[in-house]
């Protein structure tokens, strides 16, 4: 299997979002759904996005599908 990698944009928000919930939960919390809800999380990568610091970035990587599995 290959990987690809790409920097981040505004419509990658929703699997971002999604990425980041199951990682928190599969580490903090052995899997269970109690961290912070996919909400939350899209509007935190909102808020990331949204800023004007040049500094900050986020990249992508892609299975040959296209589809975003790490951030």
């Amino acid at each position: 299997m290959s990987f690809s990698i790409r920097e981040a944009r505004v419509s990658d928000i929703p699997d971002l979002a999604r990425l980041h919930v199951k990682a928190f939960n599969e580490t903090h919390c052995g899997g269970r759904e109690y961290g912070p809800s996919f909400e939350i999380r899209e509007r935190q990568w909102r808020e990331a996005f949204s800023g004007s610091d040049q500094s900050w970035f986020c990249f992508v990587i892609e299975d040959e599908q296209k589809e975003p599995v790490a951030c």
